[in-house]
């Protein structure tokens, strides 16, 4: 309703039409006037709708330029336009004013109301009562609160990056007039929770922070300011991904799912306990199928990272092998992760213990442990095919044993078959001056050789030539091969104190002769002297008696000569 002052009453016929009229209110629902009634002084407006309470309105009249339908008085005297009268609301305002957007730029918050009035820029909020939050970065406060009109601007603590994702919560006091509140008191409501739209575009690439495997499920977490792209239709294939477990079965990826901040691979095998591995992914130069965050951010590449597994190790190392060249001893261990290199951790040189048959004693000098392997450092070098066996008794106290990293403690074990990495090539050698012998129809010959003779390609009887001079013809029936000894069966017993020579002849074609296991063949030899072990307990026979001049010679039958030195006096 419009009330003018004037020496006489409105015209109530000729006066203006609801188009000459214009009626604002800022932020709520359009207003127009659908007619108007003159009464008196007054001009009655009917609106479009109703206003509510504390609602603040603004009117503007156009006086029209042409014909008599203005506002006038009864003597023709037309009422001047005005523009943005503020008019005065009867009706209460009882309306709280309701939260409509919160949007975010740098370190300014602002929080847009909806509300007939302006707010209280007087006894506003104080910052304590706003909680901003942000999943996965650096914590933010409120430092200080503006209001202006319809706004409340929060002064945040730190700048907000490009695309982070806020969540801001509001209490409202239970005491006190600091609250936010429109002009007429009426205060806001609370509120938990309300996302918060970034106006600074996201230009930063997710970074991976850590990589987890459990079992089948390898989990990389990224550190982005939003999540992760998780439109199935451009989540990165698994073949952009290699898995690799140095020393254990191959790995391969099965797919791929993405959610939150995580990417989880699902793999073709579950890890075991300890188990480390390496990862690398390759993102694709084409195509939209990449690890990404939702405004399209590509991750980028990286090669052999390191997977924190979560299946604690309970498995010992399991001896594998055991070689030796020169002076090193190696042994290699199975387990999923290293052995323990702590070197005040690992087993003591007199843990072990070498044998080597037949040949000079070895010991343990020192030890050393690398990755899966422990190497011993001899008191003296192999000989090339030297067979060796090592034993471990691991201590049943302190901390000095075989490990791996992870504390499980390798087993003992004994007389372990060592693989002489140094090949064997020196030929057996008769042992010494009494390594030929004789024993009735069974004649030894011994050999010295870093291992045993090969008792399947020896060389055959013919090969040996068997002679006692001035007794009966020996030859050899058969040849059998034990260890480093030649046994040749004689084709008759030898008495005591007969006296033999042995000649071998090496074949000069094929495989069969004296060799020892590696192939090296033993020298021939001509009349080697026999060591009989048969005790001669058998007198000399007088074959003959014959006489010629002063000189009477008595001829006696015996497997030795008579002695020269304790003859019968004349």
């Amino acid at each position: 309703m419009l009330t003018y002052t004037d020496a006489t009453d409105l015209d109530a016929v000729r006066t203006a039409a609801a188009s000459a009229f214009a009626v604002s209110s800022a932020g709520t629902a359009a207003i127009s006037v659908d007619r108007v009634v003159v009464s008196g002084k007054t001009v009655t407006l009917t609106l479009s709708r109703a206003v509510v309470g504390g609602e603040m309105v603004k009117l503007s009249y156009t006086r029209p330029t042409t014909g008599d339908n203005v506002i006038q008085d009864a003597a023709g005297n037309d009422a001047a336009s005005f523009t943005d009268r503020a008019v005065s609301n009867l009706v209460p305002d009882t309306m709280a004013p309701v939260l409509y957007s919160a949007t975010v730029r740098g370190k300014q918050l602002v929080l847009t109301y909806t509300d007939a009035t302006d707010l209280d820029a007087v006894r506003t909020a104080a910052a304590s009562a706003f909680a901003v939050s942000s999943a996965g970065t650096a914590a933010i406060n409120v430092d200080r609160v503006v209001v202006s009109g319809k706004t409340v601007t929060l002064m945040l603590s730190r700048a907000v990056a490009g695309g982070e994702m806020l969540k801001l919560s509001y209490i409202r006091p239970t005491t006190g007039d600091n609250v936010i509140q429109d002009a007429a008191g009426n205060d806001a409501a609370s509120f938990t929770d309300r996302a918060v739209s970034n106006l600074a575009r996201d230009t930063t690439a997710p970074v991976l922070g850590s990589a987890t495997v459990n079992g089948r499920l390898l989990v990389l977490t990224y550190t982005d300011v939003g999540n992760l792209d998780t439109d199935a239709g451009k989540i990165v294939a698994a073949s952009a991904f290699a898995v690799s477990s140095v020393g254990n079965e191959a790995i391969s990826v099965s797919s791929v799912s993405v959610t939150g901040k995580t990417v989880t691979l699902t793999l073709s095998r579950s890890v075991a306990g300890g188990e480390m591995l390496k990862l690398s992914y390759t993102k694709p130069t084409t195509g939209d199928n990449v690890i990404q965050d939702a405004t399209g951010n590509d991750a980028a590449s990286f090669t052999d990272r390191a997977v924190s597994n979560l299946i604690p190790d309970t498995t010992a190392p399991v001896l594998a092998s055991a070689t030796v060249n020169g002076r090193l001893l190696v042994l290699t261990y199975v387990d999923v992760t290293g052995l323990d290199t702590d070197a005040g951790r690992t087993a003591a040189a007199s843990a072990f213990a070498v044998s080597s048959a037949g040949n000079e004693a070895i010991s343990v000098s020192s030890v050393a442990v690398s990755d899966k392997t422990v190497t011993l450092t001899l008191s003296r070098a192999v000989a090339g095919g030297e067979t060796l066996k090592l034993s471990y008794t691991r201590p049943t106290t302190g901390d000095e044993v075989i490990q791996d990293a992870a504390g499980n403690d390798a087993a003992s074990f004994m007389d372990q078959a060592v693989s002489n990495l140094i090949p064997d090539t020196t030929a057996p050698v008769l042992r010494g001056r009494n390594s030929v012998t004789v024993n009735g129809n069974r004649l030894e010959l011994t050999y010295t050789d870093v291992t045993d003779l090969d008792v399947n390609k020896t060389a055959a009887a013919s090969a040996f030539a068997v002679s006692s001079a001035g007794n009966a013809a020996i030859s050899v029936d058969r040849v059998l091969v034990s260890y480093k000894t030649v046994i040749l069966l004689l084709s008759r017993e030898v008495v005591g104190g007969e006296t033999l020579q042995l000649s071998y002849t090496r074949p000069a074609t094929g495989e069969n002769g004296i060799q020892d296991a590696a192939g090296n063949d033993a020298a021939s030899f001509t009349d080697r002297a026999v060591r009989n072990l048969v005790r001669d307990t058998t007198a000399p026979v007088l074959g003959s008696a014959t006489v010629n001049g002063i000189q009477l010679v008595l001829t006696y039958t015996d497997v030795t000569d008579l002695n020269e030195v304790n003859s019968v006096a004349a």
